[in-house]
């Protein structure tokens, strides 16, 4: 799921950049990095 967000995040910055689509990638790829720690450190 990271994987597909990452690639639509770089060819959306191939094309012409919308940077508040762009910041919502990167702060819901954040989340789920985030949550995945969490996930680690508790189970």
């Amino acid at each position: 799921m990271m994987v597909l967000q990452l690639r639509q995040i770089f060819t959306s910055l191939l094309g012409r950049p919308k940077l508040h689509v762009i910041t919502a990638d990167i702060l819901f790829i954040l989340i789920l990095v985030e949550l995945f720690r969490l996930l680690i450190i508790y189970l």
